[in-house]
C-alpha cells in the first residue's frame, strides 16, 4: 500500500506533548547534479521560517472516551455553604450556556471507527487539540496498526457555533480548506508562485499519486475553481476509507483511479495525455522505515514516466522522506530526480523529517525558482495557507 503523510497526504508523526519552533535566518545553498547541465537542489529551510507563524501545541494525555459525549454527566467537586447561597441568589438568572471552548477539552479523543485492509488494521480517531492561534480545534487522523505512533492522513472538522451537552463529533462537517502540515503548504505555495494554479487559466489537469484521506484533492477540489483532480490510488481500500471518514467525493472534478502509479503513468504516456502538475506523495510505512517516495518511483522508467506525463511547463510536486535502513537516501532521490528534469530545488523542514522537492522541466523555470521574485511570492502565498493552519 502506498502512503503519503501515507498516500497523498502529509505525513507526521504523532507527540504527545506540546512543541515549539524556534526563529532562524534562513540559510540558501545551491547544489549542482551530476551529468550535463542539470541543476539539482537549492536548499532552503522553509521550516525556520513556517515555524514563525506559531507552535503547533498537540495534546498532552489521551483521554479514550465513546464518540458520544453528555457533559452533564460529569463529576463536581463538593460545593461550599457560600457556594450554595450564591448559587440559590443565583436561581433567577439566565444561565450562560456553555461554549465550544468548554465542552471541548484539550487532549480528549473519540474513536471513530476503523477499516480491515489488506495490509494493516487502520483507526480513524477525532482529536482535539489548540491551533498555532491557540483556538481549539478538532482534527480527525488515520492511523495504522503497525505505526500507532505515524498519522497516516489527517482533516479538521468544522466546530459548530453551539457544541450541545451530547455531541458526537462523527456527524461533523469538513473543514476543506485545510492543509495538515507544512510541507504540504511549502509545496502548494511553490507550484502557485510557479503561476501552477492561476486562476486566469480555463483549466488545469492535477494528478496526485497516493490518495491516502485525500486532504490535497479536496482542498484543491474546494479552493480553486479551474483545477481538475485526478488521483492514483494502488489500495482499493484506501479509497473506501478516504470516501467512509474524510468526506472524499467523486464528481465532475476529482475522481480517482484504483490501479498502480506506474502502471497508470505508462498508460497516460501512451494516450499522450498530459498533467500541469503531478503530486508525488506515495509512501511506506512499516515498524522498521518510512520511505516517500516508494521504491517504484526511485526506479529511473518510472521517473521517465513522470516527466513525459507532464505539459511543457509541468511542475512536480514531491514528497521525499527516508527513516531507517534499507530506504533511498535524499542524495540518491535528488540524483535520479534530477536526471529527468531541467531543475529541482528542496526546502528542509526543521520540524518535520520531510523534504519537499519541486521539479520543473523547463531550465527558465529553474532559472525563476532562483530569483527572490519566486522567494517572496512563494512566502506570500505559503503565509496565507498557513493562517487556516
Amino acid at each position: 500500500m502506498d502512503g503519503g503523510f501515507h498516500n497523498g497526504d502529509a505525513r507526521q508523526r504523532a507527540s504527545k506533548g506540546s512543541t515549539k519552533e524556534s526563529v532562524q535566518t534562513p540559510r540558501i545553498r545551491t547544489r549542482k547534479s551530476s551529468g550535463s547541465s542539470k541543476v539539482f537542489g537549492l536548499v532552503f529551510p522553509i521550516g525556520v521560517i513556517c515555524v514563525a507563524l506559531g507552535a503547533f501545541m498537540l495534546y498532552n494525555q489521551r483521554t479514550k472516551q465513546s464518540t458520544t459525549i453528555d457533559s452533564s454527566g460529569q463529576n463536581e467537586l463538593p460545593k461550599s455553604s457560600s457556594q450554595s447561597r450564591q448559587e440559590t441568589a443565583q436561581k433567577s438568572s439566565p444561565r450562560k450556556k456553555a461554549s465550544s471552548q468548554d465542552r471541548l477539552k484539550v487532549g480528549m479523543q473519540f474513536e471513530v471507527g476503523s477499516y480491515q485492509t489488506k495490509e494493516n488494521l487502520l483507526y480513524v480517531v477525532d482529536q482535539v487539540i489548540r491551533n498555532r492561534r491557540n483556538k481549539i480545534v478538532v482534527v480527525r487522523k488515520l492511523l495504522a496498526e503497525n505505526v500507532r505512533d505515524t498519522v497516516i492522513s489527517e482533516s479538521r472538522l468544522l466546530v459548530p457555533k453551539e457544541v450541545p451537552a451530547k455531541f458526537n463529533t462523527s456527524e461533523w462537517q469538513f473543514d476543506y480548506t485545510y492543509l495538515p502540515v507544512d510541507y504540504l503548504r511549502v509545496l502548494l505555495a511553490a507550484g502557485r508562485a510557479l503561476g501552477v494554479f492561476d486562476s486566469s487559466k480555463t483549466s488545469i489537469k492535477a494528478l496526485t499519486v497516493g490518495l491516502g484521506g485525500g486532504c490535497v484533492n479536496t482542498f484543491l477540489r474546494y479552493t480553486t475553481e479551474n483545477v481538475n483532480v485526478t488521483a492514483v490510488e494502488i489500495d482499493a481500500s484506501m479509497v473506501e476509507v478516504a470516501k467512509k471518514f474524510f468526506g472524499f467525493i467523486e464528481d465532475e472534478r476529482q475522481h480517482c483511479v484504483v490501479d498502480d502509479g506506474v502502471h497508470f503513468l505508462g498508460e497516460c504516456v501512451r494516450k499522450g495525455e498530459k498533467f500541469d502538475v503531478i503530486i508525488l506523495d506515495a509512501c511506506e510505512n512499516t515498524m522498521k522505515f518510512s520511505a516517500c517516495p516508494v521504491q517504484a518511483f526511485i526506479n529511473s522508467d518510472a521517473i521517465r514516466l513522470i516527466s513525459q506525463a507532464m505539459s511543457k511547463d509541468g511542475v512536480l510536486l514531491l514528497n521525499q522522506l527516508a527513516i531507517g535502513g534499507g530506504v533511498a537516501s535524499h542524495d540518491t532521490v535528488k540524483k535520479v530526480y534530477g536526471e529527468f528534469f531541467e531543475g529541482c530545488m528542496h526546502f528542509d523542514m526543521q520540524a518535520l523529517e520531510n523534504k519537499a522537492i519541486v521539479c520543473v522541466k523547463r531550465y527558465s523555470q529553474y532559472k525563476y525558482m532562483q530569483s527572490k521574485q519566486f522567494l517572496n511570492d512563494m512566502l506570500k502565498y505559503f503565509a496565507e495557507l498557513n493562517l487556516n493552519a
